[in-house]
């Protein structure tokens, strides 16, 4: 496989000639990329629909499961961080993997990167529309269509986009701050008030002995508690507009997965403890178990903020999957690997528009297409069972290529433990989840994910057959730095 590794040094040049441009330099903060990424991870909805399948296997556990996750997916970001600290961009595995194996599996990565991201925004758009639609049908007795919901979503949204990542940075502080203020309010007040038995605290669900627990149930429920940590890694997608990249943007991912973690053991234990540990069986009654939490500990009225937390992190979850989908659009095009539209960016806002209508297009097709469909209840199992394990296969190419990357073009800084065993560790992290799709064999439709993901890639590697012929300057350009802050 061609090695081709071409890091630009100095002012980033415009990539598609006079109507090209660049994104806006500089232009948010440690503060602003740390948001974004907690955004698209979004601990919120990861801890209302992850924790009655987790529990299943987990039982009482749950909190424990979380634990090890967290040291799991901490093994797994460091590729991220060393990687960041020397290619500060806004392609993360698509520039990443360039430089570390090659141009080819670049091109790849950026391929089965946007099938994952791709997915995951119309996924958020339907979820936030129908469970706005039900809310404001609980509230006010009218039923407003969750189709029209999507629309207004939509148009939100990519008009957010347009004018920019820093007004989208202020959006998703707003939207997140809010969620996680409402959830750890109600955490605080169940584990205060002794929960479901009324006791002091203690470390039971820390246990594998747990009631309903063992070592085994706490490993089969990452394939649900590891999930919840996917889109942490959107930081590295912001590394052409963050200030200082090469420090925010590992910093930034680092504290994201300390937050994120901290966030989901504290929840997980209020939630155990508000439904007491011989009690878990309960969860599976709720759509989201927290809001029976808000009902019995806060009462009815109160309950109102787990809905209203539920919808602005479903919405903080779509504004932060649509940038960091329109960001790998954006840089796949600007070095023709995509159409090279994609690479343009609006003069005034400095914000790739022609990335952002598109994205905005395909996932209103696809979006309402299924949920007219299947109905929108349905978009989230079904698009979500899809785009994981093209992530995780992203995630594992990733920790491959550091180690190559080190190895070859900083041989000076390779360290035994960063650059080989956490990447390693990082990937048996991720093998129960992968495995989970394949065996034991799982309904329709999940049981088409093997196929549809082989076909994916498939497709993807007579794309960049072909483009190594007719446009070999793309696989030049993959692995490209379009910034001087390096």
């Amino acid at each position: 496989m061609q090695e081709t590794v071409a890091v630009v040094e100095g002012p980033a040049p415009e990539p598609v000639g006079e109507e090209g441009g660049q994104l806006r330099r500089r232009s948010i903060g440690t503060l602003d990329v740390l948001v974004m990424s907690l955004a698209f991870a979004g601990p919120t909805v990861s801890i209302f629909f992850n924790s009655v399948p987790a529990v299943s296997s987990s039982g009482a556990a749950l909190p424990l499961a979380f634990v090890v996750a967290t040291v799991g997916v901490l093994f797994l970001a460091n590729s991220v961080i060393e990687f960041s600290r020397k290619l500060p961009t806004s392609g993360f595995a698509y520039t990443f993997n360039s430089n570390g194996i090659g141009p080819k599996t670049g091109l790849m990565s950026g391929w089965l990167l946007l099938f994952g991201y791709a997915l995951t925004t119309p996924m958020l758009y339907s979820a936030f529309a129908l469970w706005a639609s039900t809310f404001i049908q609980s509230i006010t007795g009218v039923y407003v269509s969750w189709v029209w919901l999507f629309l207004a979503g939509l148009v939100f949204v990519i008009l957010l986009s347009i004018r920019g990542v820093q007004q989208t940075a202020t959006v998703s502080i707003a939207l997140v701050a809010f969620e996680l203020a409402v959830v750890l309010s109600l955490s605080i007040y169940i584990v205060v008030s002794g929960g479901h038995a009324h006791n002091s605290i203690n470390f039971t669900p820390f246990s594998p002995t747990a009631p309903g627990s063992t070592w085994t149930g706490v490993f089969l429920a990452m394939i649900f508690t590891v999930m919840s940590f996917t889109g942490f890694e959107n930081t590295a997608v912001l590394g052409e507009e963050s200030r200082n990249p090469t420090r925010s943007i590992p910093r930034a991912t680092l504290i994201s997965i300390i937050v994120l973690g901290a966030y989901y053991v504290f929840t997980s234990y209020a939630e155990v403890a508000g439904f007491g540990v011989h009690r878990m069986g309960v969860l599976s009654k709720f759509v989201i178990p927290f809001s029976g939490l808000a009902d019995s500990y806060w009462g009815h009225g109160p309950a109102y903020l787990v809905s209203i937390a539920a919808t602005t992190a479903l919405l903080a979850g779509v504004v932060a999957s649509h940038n960091a989908t329109v960001r790998v659009l954006y840089a796949m095009g600007r070095t023709r690997s995509l159409p090279s539209a994609l690479g343009r960016t609006i003069p005034r806002w400095k914000t790739p528009a022609v990335a952002i209508v598109a994205h905005g297009v395909f996932s209103c097709v696809l979006g309402l297409a299924l949920g007219l469909s299947v109905g929108p209840a349905n978009v989230w199992g079904y698009l979500g069972s899809f785009m994981t394990p093209a992530l995780i296969l992203v995630y594992i190419l990733v920790n491959i290529s550091l180690y190559r990357y080190f190895r070859r073009v900083h041989p000076t800084e390779f360290s035994v433990w960063r650059h080989a065993i956490f990447p390693l560790l990082g990937t048996a992290v991720l093998i129960l989840p992968l495995k989970s799709v394949v065996w034991p064999v799982p309904p329709m439709p999940d049981s088409l994910i093997p196929y549809v993901l082989i076909a994916w890639i498939v497709v993807g590697y007579l794309w960049i057959r072909k483009l190594a012929k007719s446009r070999p300057d793309a696989l030049a350009d993959a692995g490209k730095v379009w910034t001087d802050d390096v």
